[in-house]
């Protein structure tokens, strides 16, 4: 028999799985704009001082 517990004690790791999930698409979505800036900036400034 399943005790409420147990049950508790899974939904509260599917949550925390979801949750960190979720977070890193976030920062990677938030990130990646800047990320894009400064790869074309590198990609100007390199073209630049060739």
């Amino acid at each position: 028999m399943v005790s409420i517990l147990d049950l508790n004690f899974k939904n509260t790791l599917a949550m925390t799985a979801i949750n960190k999930i979720t977070a890193a698409k976030l920062l990677v979505l938030i990130n990646l704009p800047v990320l894009l800036l400064i790869a074309g900036v590198y990609q100007i400034g390199s073209a630049v001082i060739v």
